[in-house]
């Protein structure tokens, strides 16, 4: 039992850390499109 429990624990670590750097990654493609939308206003 407690080698499953360990799986589970770990795997939610990782779910953990895939959301994070999915959030990451969102804010700056985010960031990135409103750059290029400013400059493309601005040009």
């Amino acid at each position: 039992m407690d080698y499953f429990e360990r799986v589970k624990e770990i795997q939610q670590l990782q779910w953990e850390l895939f959301i994070d750097y999915w959030y990451f990654h969102i804010g700056v493609i985010l960031v990135g499109l409103g750059i290029v939308v400013f400059w493309v206003i601005k040009k």
